[in-house]
């Protein structure tokens, strides 16, 4: 009877500990930003959305086609540094002859308010 109930007690710890990890795993961290079209997040409220950390540290495009000067990150659940390019591509270099983009990032858990020169043009989480 004790062998059993220590088995059991066992095999209970274990998938406890499988359990918190998987869900760990699983966590999605999303960095919620608004756009003014003011510098300095003043002036008209343009545009929201939710950058997600999937995991993958994907480029992804940007989706606001509307004029914006500022962008306030309001909640920062990222366990990833956020990087948003001015480029399409999620990166600074140019070709030959053209002019560099430019990046500001987002450390997990920042918030606040910053001025993208050059507008977003894509987003990507460190992996």
């Amino acid at each position: 009877m004790q062998f059993t109930a220590s088995l059991l007690a066992l095999a209970l710890a274990f998938t406890g500990t499988q359990a918190a990890a998987l869900e760990e795993r699983q966590a999605v961290g999303v960095v919620f930003a608004q756009f003014f079209a003011g510098t300095g997040c003043e002036g008209n409220f343009v545009e929201d959305t939710a950058f997600v950390q999937d995991g993958t540290g994907a480029c992804v495009p940007n989706t606001i086609t509307t004029p914006f000067q500022s962008i306030r990150v309001i909640t920062n659940t990222a366990t990833r540094t956020l990087h948003l390019y001015s480029r399409s591509n999620c990166t600074v270099n140019a070709g030959p002859g053209l002019p560099a983009g430019n990046v500001i990032t987002y450390a997990p858990g920042e918030t606040g308010c910053k001025h993208p020169v050059g507008g977003i043009g894509s987003s990507q989480f460190d992996l």
